[in-house]
């Protein structure tokens, strides 16, 4: 199985997590980092990754750039066979742990979770727009 790792400033990690196991249960091989600016991030997420006996590892970031992207990019290009990913949302985190038994390459997976993350990312005003308005049902079913 692929190990899952997240991290990001704050409790954004805890939180996010906390979503998860309310709408997909309880993950094996993951784990939550949170950050609050004070411990040595980078240490935190090597632990993280000591913990998992996992050949891959997906990294999970809040914000491209920030700490836990940074830390992250230097263990993934240290121990190898990892992807780090930035912008993370409820979706990619729950599609990523439902699908991730179902990834034969890390990579193309990735690019694949992002573009479905991408469209998952909306508004109403958006989606009303692009609606056309529904048939009538003459028989006033469903």
């Amino acid at each position: 199985m692929i190990g899952i790792i997240v991290c990001g400033h704050g409790r954004f990690a805890s939180g996010i997590s906390s979503a998860l196991e309310l709408i997909a249960g309880k993950q094996a091989d993951f784990v939550a980092v949170d950050f609050d600016g004070r411990g040595d991030v980078k240490a935190l997420l090597q632990q993280a990754v000591n913990s998992l006996a996992c050949e891959q590892i997906l990294f999970f970031t809040d914000i491209l750039g920030g700490a836990p992207f940074r830390n992250a990019s230097l263990i993934a290009q240290e121990r190898g066979q990892c992807e780090v990913v930035a912008g993370l949302t409820a979706q990619m985190l729950i599609e990523a742990c439902l699908e991730r038994d179902d990834y034969e390459d890390l990579t193309a997976s990735v690019v694949e979770l992002i573009e479905n993350t991408r469209m998952g990312v909306t508004s109403l005003s958006l989606q009303l727009a692009g609606k056309k308005p529904a048939a009538s049902n003459s028989d006033g079913g469903i």
